[in-house]
């Protein structure tokens, strides 16, 4: 593993609380082609060291950081501003806020746990998880050697693509194929530490291309299937409902989850908010009943769920593009 990559290899032994601003440091550095270790040890500053980290290592430590990168192709490129392997005992834990990065973590071996926006998660083998590091987010082995992978980046695309594809989603991946996500994560690794031609660009698609395995994977995970189960069970009483008063407290009862948990899977399934869809069945059948029958507009927006006349209005003008009684004109005008 990781065969092709020439990174150096530091047991380390951390605690970001202590006052003292050093910390002890063993390298073991590859001093010639054939590997032979160089040993040696100081003291040093880690990175990182905000007022926003909290952090315990004790164990191995394999790292790459950031190379060189102008700002233009900061703003064109996804970019590594760090990764790092190890290999923790059970005293190992990050905890961070307000960092510019996703990380995107894989267990290799052990276990540990992620909180983030008030879930928390189990990390077991073949488990990966995405994150906005922006946001509070804890992670801590569970186990004597929990082994796992940090991918930091940054730029380019990114932010889209984790809006896009991820945000509202949940942030932890079973991986049924760990061979491809290790072969897409050496080429990243690869083209970041050899001077080819566009690396930067090399290195932007790799990660692209390994944001995108991600997502594949999350359709094949049981525990997807059974919360899409549940969505479209939701989905399914919301269509059958939605004239009656329905909060969001009713709506996460019905479905067994935490309100909170409820928005996220929800809008991760279907691309609305319960509160969205809820809305679009409402204006969609009042769309219906402008068109088919002369009931008046104010009697539809009770009929459909919407009581007050004015709040019905705009909302039928915020997602229709017009008024009620435009949408019917233009439909009469079209029989």
């Amino acid at each position: 593993m990781f065969d092709k990559i020439q990174f150096p290899s530091f047991e380390l032994e951390i605690d970001s609380r202590l006052k003292s601003p050093k910390h002890f440091r063993k390298i073991q550095s590859y001093s010639d082609k054939n590997n032979t270790p160089s040993i040696q040890t100081e003291n040093f500053n880690f990175p990182y060291q905000t007022n926003d980290v909290d952090y315990m290592i004790h164990g191995i430590c394999q790292g790459l950081s950031d190379f060189p990168i102008s700002d233009n192709n900061k703003e064109h490129f996804i970019y590594i501003q760090i990764f790092t392997y190890l290999s923790v005992d059970a005293s190992y834990f990050t905890r961070r806020k307000n960092y510019d990065s996703y990380l995107l973590l894989f267990t290799y071996e052990g276990s540990g746990e992620l909180e983030y926006e008030g879930e928390k998660y189990s990390l077991g083998k073949n488990d990966a998880f995405l994150i906005d590091c922006k946001k509070a987010h804890y992670y801590h082995s569970t186990c004597d050697n929990w082994q796992h992978s940090d991918l930091h980046f940054t730029g380019g695309s990114s932010n889209f693509l984790y809006n896009e594809y991820f945000k509202d989603r949940c942030p932890v991946y079973h991986l049924l194929g760990k061979n491809e996500f290790q072969s897409l994560l050496e080429q990243i690794l690869y083209n970041h530490t050899n001077a080819l031609s566009n690396r930067e660009w090399l290195v932007s698609n790799g990660i692209e291309n390994l944001l995108l395995h991600i997502t594949k994977q999350q359709n094949h995970s049981n525990t997807s299937e059974k919360k899409a189960e549940y969505i479209r069970y939701l989905q399914k009483y919301m269509e059958s409902n939605f004239a009656k008063p329905l909060t969001l407290d009713e709506l996460a009862s019905f479905s067994g989850m935490s309100k909170y948990h409820l928005c996220r899977e929800f809008k991760s399934y279907t691309s609305f908010s319960p509160k969205e869809y809820l809305i679009y069945l409402r204006i969609s059948q009042a769309k219906l009943l402008l068109a088919t029958s002369s009931i008046p507009a104010y009697k539809i927006g009770m009929l459909v769920g919407i009581p007050n006349e004015a709040n019905f209005i705009r909302l039928f003008k915020l997602h229709g593009g017009m008024t009620p009684r435009e949408y019917r004109e233009t439909v009469s005008v079209k029989k």
